[in-house]
């Protein structure tokens, strides 16, 4: 019995780690805007088989838990169930979207990426931001 115990601890307290998203669009913003944090929207379809390889790969990678919590707010959005802004159009899915906290884009990304290359994409769009907040 206790064995089971520790064992469900341990689960709840890694996915706990790994709870890095906002459970609304408003949400997610309202967050950005109070830490001024760069808001990454990923836009996914129920049916989506990139999107659940996405979710079930690179999402989990540790590297990628840890960039997204240190400098992004983050949601994941139901192209078909949620409600976002025209901006966010996504013809093809999973679709990444990167705003400043004033919803100004910083870059657009579609598909699927390993973590490899996703953790490049997410210093490629704090490098972005950066010059963005310079320019100001």
């Amino acid at each position: 019995m206790i064995k089971i115990i520790l064992l469900i601890s341990a689960v709840f307290v890694l996915n706990l780690g790994a709870s890095i998203w906002q459970s609304s669009y408003e949400k997610a913003l309202k967050e950005a805007v109070s830490q001024n944090k760069i808001l990454y929207v990923f836009i996914v379809s129920n049916e989506c088989r990139w999107c659940r390889k996405m979710e079930l790969t690179t999402m989990k990678n540790r590297d990628v838990i840890d960039n997204l919590k240190s400098d992004f707010i983050s949601v994941e959005l139901v192209r078909e169930d949620d409600s976002y802004p025209d901006i966010l159009k996504a013809k093809a899915v999973p679709k990444h979207f990167f705003l400043t906290p004033a919803q100004q884009l910083i870059y657009s990304v579609p598909g699927y990426w390993g973590v490899e290359d996703f953790v490049s994409i997410l210093g490629d769009v704090k490098r972005k931001y950066k010059k963005i907040k310079e320019k100001k």
